[in-house]
């Protein structure tokens, strides 16, 4: 605002400015006290401001007051936002599918920006059911009046059927089309159901042999694999298991489950030369 007055009144002074922004926030709050500025935020910044409230404020500086007015508020809701985000951020389910997202070595940029895209779902699911909260209120509120005024015996006009007007209560809109997500993967797209087809084809065409034994020698290598430390590598084990089973593919599928469940870390390190030796 300050910018404003001082690009209308280059020739004045900073007291002369202070005076005048002192007079103008004077006017506003007297306003905003007797009502006059109940739509100041109802519309966006980038919509024109509707004509001046009071004849005190010329149209330019109607207008100057409706965008600070606009732009703060704007600005006070992104940092509510904000705030809210870093509530979902840290909240349980999140948190749980971040480390999902880890077992299966999602790291880095990408493990952060979907962090953030479960936060903001998680928010926007909790705004929309806000939403229809507030609506069944109002319409438990608005059916609990009308069940006093018709005890009181207040003088209710009956209209007939054909010619009333049904009192609707509408859902909130959402924006855009219905999505299903899990694990940010986006369902509704066309292309998953391309997916689960060629899927459907594989397991057709599956070979569902079970995994060989591991005995003997084949067994100690397993154990070596399980109670491998973080910075121990499994190259040689792995060969030597190779070089003893002779593995198929679900030997390595089974091979990959089984260190899942004893060594997490064994598991990300094996699981990348398992593909490479596939």
């Amino acid at each position: 605002m300050r910018g404003k007055v001082s690009e209308a009144f280059p020739d004045s002074d900073k007291k002369m400015v202070d005076g005048m922004l002192l007079l103008i926030v004077e006017k506003v709050v007297a306003e905003i006290e007797s009502g006059g500025f109940s739509k100041v935020g109802g519309s966006s910044a980038a919509a024109a401001p509707p004509p001046s409230p009071s004849s005190e404020f010329s149209d330019d500086l109607w207008a100057t007051i409706w965008e600070v007015s606009n732009t703060v508020l704007k600005d006070m809701d992104k940092e509510r936002k904000k705030e809210k985000m870093k509530v979902y951020v840290q909240s349980p389910e999140v948190m749980e599918m971040c480390r999902f997202a880890g077992e299966i070595g999602i790291r880095g940029d990408l493990l952060r920006e979907l962090r953030f895209t479960w936060a903001r779902e998680k928010m926007e699911e909790a705004e929309f059911n806000e939403s229809l909260e507030q609506m069944r209120d109002l319409d438990t509120s608005i059916r609990d009046s009308e069940t006093v005024a018709d005890e009181e015996g207040e003088d209710v006009s009956v209209v007939d059927s054909d010619e009333a007007q049904p009192r609707s209560i509408s859902l909130p809109k959402r924006k855009g089309k219905f999505k299903y997500k899990i694990y940010g993967l986006e369902l509704s797209d066309p292309k998953w159901g391309e997916v689960a087809d060629k899927i459907h084809e594989a397991e057709e065409e599956a070979d569902w042999r079970e995994a060989k034994p591991v005995t003997g020698k084949c067994k100690l290598v397993m154990e070596k694999l399980e109670s491998l430390e973080e910075k121990d590598d499994p190259s040689g084990l792995i060969a030597e298991w190779v070089e003893l089973l002779e593995p198929q593919r679900v030997d390595w599928i089974a091979l990959l489950d089984q260190l899942r469940e004893a060594n997490t870390s064994a598991y990300l390190k094996v699981t990348p030369l398992a593909y490479t030796l596939l």
